[in-house]
């Protein structure tokens, strides 16, 4: 089995009833800047399905960075505006391990 240097984490939601897909890009940007200074991370990348679900993806060194950035995020600001845009019944977290990849990533 190959050895990656990173894991995934992965966030899915559903926004509240009338926010915009801009108000939740808007928010995402405001967040990166406190997010980006965590130990472990590396990438960050918000998607958004044709259903109006959302998916961000995290790239952090360790599983254990993952899991810490909730903590130290938690009594950020743009961290709390964020949650105030999710349908809190729709947050999904997972951390994944990498296995297989096509090529290597470049951050």
């Amino acid at each position: 089995m190959a050895t990656f240097d990173y894991v995934v984490e992965t966030v899915t939601w559903h926004a509240q009833a009338g926010v915009t897909e801009q108000q939740m890009i808007l928010a995402i940007q405001m967040m990166l800047a406190d997010l980006k200074v965590l130990p472990g991370f590396i990438h960050e990348l918000l998607t958004l399905a044709p259903d109006g679900s959302w998916m961000q993806l995290y790239y952090w060194q360790t599983a254990a960075d993952a899991h810490n950035s909730n903590q130290l995020m938690a009594d950020k600001a743009s961290f709390n505006d964020l949650i105030a845009l999710l349908n809190p019944q729709s947050i999904k977290i997972e951390i994944y391990q990498p296995v297989q990849t096509s090529s290597a990533l470049k951050f």
